[in-house]
């Protein structure tokens, strides 16, 4: 409840007013969180002004149980019991029948002595500084409870119940060890404070298996050779005999019928120990008056980053969480896809001075007036304002005054020429990268950008109304150019083919009639990474001109249908490729030998292609850094596995999903260090598939869904020229 008193007036006006309107508390004490302290019938007296509750404070009301005075019990009068201490009545009172201790000294042992319990009053003031009211009496005991024994001997089981029945003490239970005796546990974490007070914390089995021989009960022998006599394979022996015994008291196994198929077993998924940290504190910090603005202020930027990027996933952040980490010098925060990312949430990032990282991409929420908070953030370095559909030119009168910034994404906005140009015109010097996908802007913009940002080093304007990229070519910096999904024409892209600096371009998607043309413009520049444009427009001459690119180091020509083995024969002068992809080409046998020249190679995909085991054998061969191999749909078979994928010493990744391959093949695998196979579709068995799971520890992922039965002439291709 919130009240207000005057500032003279005394702690007791408090007391009685919340007695007034709770008649329910006959007893109860204050307690202010921080500084942590409790008032006491001291200071009821005194105002509030000289207890430094003003001008504002918060208290908790804590109930206080009446305390009846008794005689504290003697030693002799306590039975330990689990993990709660039951105090034993005075004798006049009828007492149930407790079991009985056995005495150490009966094996020559002493009682070690245990330190006596808290005292009462010390556990209530220990209780109420962990804040957790209602807490029972100290709990003492064990944390485990062990179960009994049993032989492996098989005929013995009469006579071990027998002797288990004679070694039970009255009582029908075995005693607890005494462990920690009068040592209780604060409740200051949820498994203490809702385990009962005789529920052990772990349920261990009852019944074990023993792995040594009974030469222990020969009273010849000396206990502790005879604990020294472990016999060699022993838990092994006691398994297969379980297993016969199980066998012989199946009466379904017995009458021929076949067991039940068993569940097949699945590794539990068990968090990290940074998961489990995380998910602990993050429930303290949210539980109710545990925490207080700035409490969390300590923290390095790094972990605060981390509990807060946490409950960003488990939608737990709200503006007053964000009060805890006041005065926190963090420097990213990332809050995209969050559901409840609101102005209010932003308002309190203006404690964040040093920020340099804003993410929050597709927060709808937010509107033009949530961003007025970036003033606060003068260190701001990247900020990511993508699918923020709410967001109009208006937004970026706030981001103005950001004289440190570098990036700046306006993706599925509603920002338009207007607003992009007056912001240009102030736009910092440190401005390098700059994307407006999917926005309303046109060529005006891209006129503004020579003159107002010339540093420009990236422009993205995929899916745009842009048809003229002509003033691009007046930025000497320009590093990284994506036009994927415009209306660019093909003269404008003329006047790039010159650039000194373009290094990376992307023209997916471009509204062109002929792509071998596109490609003949841009094969002057010295680019290292390109996206094609459309697939149904280049052919085989148009990797004449792609194969002057010689600083390529991915190629992915997936679907290009209109390729054959005459425009891959062009790829043979790309000797910086360290990714190509020909899937769903027309390319042969005829055309691997070409890429041999391609030393540099490491991802090679051949998917859905007409390539046969020996041409893929001789081609894999000559490249000695190759990682990962796809061949999936093609009709390789186990030929390719003995003549050519043996060779491949760094191979670790390699898929032969919907191929001839069996388990003939599967048996050449065995000597290479693969991590990941794929086999879906193929012809290998269940066998064979656990034969190779055996002998490469290396795998960690293998698949062989749907496998097929392969008709015996086409089970293989050793006879496809092979032997020849």
């Amino acid at each position: 409840m919130r009240e207000r008193f005057p500032a003279d007036a005394p702690l007791r006006s408090v007391m009685e007013h919340i007695s007034g309107r709770y008649p329910s508390l006959a007893s109860f004490s204050l307690l202010q969180g921080f500084p942590r302290k409790r008032f006491g019938d001291a200071e009821l007296a005194c105002s509030l002004r000289s207890l430094g509750l003003t001008p504002n404070a918060a208290l908790c009301i804590q109930t206080t149980p009446p305390e009846t005075p008794q005689d504290p019990a003697s030693p002799a009068d306590r039975l330990l019991l689990g993990q709660e201490e039951v105090v034993v009545a005075p004798p006049a009172l009828p007492q149930p029948q407790q079991p009985q201790i056995p005495e150490l000294e009966e094996e020559g042992m002493e009682d070690p002595a245990r330190p006596p319990p808290l005292p009462h009053q010390l556990w209530e003031e220990a209780v109420g500084y962990a804040g957790i009211p209602g807490v029972g009496p100290p709990m003492t005991g064990p944390s485990h409870s062990w179960g009994r024994g049993q032989k492996l001997n098989p005929g013995d089981a009469e006579e071990a119940a027998s002797s288990d029945d004679e070694e039970m003490p009255e009582g029908g239970r075995e005693p607890y060890f005494l462990l920690n005796a009068g040592m209780p546990r604060l409740p200051f974490f949820p498994e203490n404070r809702l385990r009962g007070g005789l529920e052990p914390r772990h349920h261990w089995p009852d019944q074990g298996n023993r792995l040594r021989e009974g030469v222990a009960e020969d009273p010849a022998v000396e206990p502790e050779e005879a604990a020294g006599c472990v016999v060699p394979g022993a838990a092994g022996q006691a398994a297969v005999e379980r297993l016969q015994r199980a066998a012989q008291d199946d009466p379904q196994a017995t009458q021929g019928h076949p067991s039940p198929p068993k569940k097949p077993f699945r590794t539990p998924s068990v968090p990290s120990l940074c998961a489990m940290a995380t998910r602990a504190t993050v429930n303290l910090m949210t539980a109710p008056s545990m925490q207080y603005s700035s409490s969390l202020s300590c923290l390095t930027p790094e972990l605060a980053e981390l509990l807060l990027s946490h409950m960003s996933r488990e939608r737990l952040l709200r503006p007053r969480t964000l009060e805890l980490f006041f005065g926190c010098p963090m420097q990213k925060f990332v809050l995209n896809c969050y559901p409840y990312s609101t102005n209010e949430l932003l308002r309190q990032l203006r404690a964040f001075t040093a920020l340099k990282h804003l993410s929050l991409v597709n927060s709808p929420l937010i509107t033009d007036a949530g961003l007025s908070v970036l003033c606060s953030l003068l260190k701001l370095q990247h900020l990511n304002l993508a699918s923020c559909s709410k967001l109009t030119d208006s937004c970026l009168q706030h981001i103005t005054g950001l004289k440190s910034l570098s990036f700046l994404s306006l993706d599925q906005t509603k920002v338009s020429d207007v607003g992009m140009v007056l912001y240009l015109q102030s736009a910092p010097s440190t401005l390098t990268q700059l994307s407006l996908n999917q926005t309303s802007i046109t060529e005006a913009t891209l006129a503004a950008l020579p003159a107002c940002v010339p540093q420009l080093r990236l422009l993205s304007i995929k899916h745009t109304k842009v048809s003229d990229v002509s003033a691009l070519a007046e930025l000497p910096s320009l590093q990284t150019l994506y036009l994927d999904g415009t209306a660019v024409r093909e003269g404008s892209l003329e006047h790039l083919a010159t650039h000194s600096a373009l290094s990376a371009l992307s023209v997916a998607g471009i509204s062109v009639a002929d792509g071998n043309n596109i490609l003949q413009i841009i094969s002057g520049l010295r680019l290292t990474q390109l996206t094609l444009p459309g697939r149904h427009s280049v052919t085989d001459a148009g990797l004449a001109f792609l194969s002057r690119l010689s600083l390529l180091s991915e190629l992915d020509l997936t679907d290009y249908t209109y390729v054959t083995d005459q425009g891959v024969t062009q790829l043979a002068t790309m000797t910086r490729l360290k990714r190509l992809s020909l899937s769903n080409t027309q390319v042969t046998d005829a055309g691997l030998p070409s890429l041999h020249c391609l030393q540099e190679l490491l991802e090679l995909c051949l998917d859905r292609t007409a390539v046969t085991s020996r041409g893929v054998a001789a081609l894999v061969t000559g490249l000695p850094h190759l990682q990962v191999l796809s061949l999936a749909s093609t009709q390789v078979g186990d030929t390719v596995v003995r003549r050519g994928l043996v060779h491949c010493v760094q191979l670790f990744k390699l898929n032969l999903s919907r191929t001839r391959i069996t388990d003939h093949g599967l048996k050449f695998l065995k000597c290479m260090c693969l991590t990941q196979v794929n086999l879906d579709g193929s012809g290998v068995t269940l066998s064979g598939i656990a034969n190779l799971i055996a002998s490469c520890p290396h795998i960690t992922s293998i698949r062989a869904s749907n496998p097929r039965a392969i008709p015996p002439d086409q089970v293989s291709d050793d006879n496809d020229g092979d032997n020849q």
